[in-house]
């Protein structure tokens, strides 16, 4: 009986360890669309959004805009259009013009 109880604690502790190891175990899903992954909102025109790919595949974006409602609108006051492409895991960063040369470094 002591045998099978020291058997147990030994795998009861083995597998603890491996639960517990960091990085064993790293489940990803891929987003179904893009998101805005960073937003900032400085002093000024110190701003700028983040898009993130992490759908799995190249996404074209001429089929996207930006709109923004200023002040809880109803209809847009400002709108980008979004062209080019843009790769899985990469981001695309929109940002004022005066700071953008900052926020893109």
């Amino acid at each position: 009986m002591k045998a099978r109880n020291r058997l147990l604690s030994i795998f009861l502790v083995f597998s603890m360890m491996i639960a517990l190891t960091p990085g064993q175990r790293t489940i990803q899903a891929a987003a179904s669309e893009l998101f805005f992954s960073e937003y900032i909102e400085g002093s000024s025109f110190n701003k700028a959004i983040e898009i993130y790919n992490g759908t799995g595949n190249t996404v074209d974006l001429s089929t996207y805009s930006i709109e923004l409602y200023s002040n809880g609108a109803a209809t847009a006051s400002q709108s980008v259009d979004l062209s080019g492409s843009l790769a899985d895991g990469d981001v695309y960063v929109i940002a004022c013009q005066p700071h953008a040369f900052m926020i893109h470094s």
